[in-house]
């Protein structure tokens, strides 16, 4: 019972899924800190400078539309401000959450 999310780029048709998707288990799970890596613009802290290139996912979501899209999204108030239910996201966006984690992960071993 309850709301499960995702969390979707509205820009890039790209969405990720994150445990059983409940916004508190989202939210206080350990794989969220990839939202950082997402949103991130380049060189946070010159750390990653000169290994860009190996990092295909770090700063691709700077600027984008990000949206937390629940399974009941068109019953939301907000509902207007992302237009898509949870239902279009899953038929028609791409689920990213497998590389990304793999990268972040690898990133953060660094």
């Amino acid at each position: 019972m309850g709301q499960y999310f995702v969390v979707v780029n509205l820009d890039r048709r790209e969405f990720l899924r994150f445990g059983a998707g409940k916004l508190r288990e989202i939210v206080g799970c350990r794989d969220f800190g990839v939202l950082g890596y997402l949103l991130a613009t380049d060189n946070v802290d010159g750390t990653v400078v000169g290994f860009m290139d190996e990092w295909e996912w770090f700063g691709r979501w700077c600027g984008d539309r990000i949206a937390l899209v629940g399974d009941y999204a068109e019953d939301a108030k907000n509902f207007m401000k992302v237009g898509v239910s949870y239902e279009d996201v899953l038929e028609g966006f791409r689920d990213i959450s497998d590389e990304v984690l793999r990268e972040f992960y690898r990133f953060l071993s660094v």
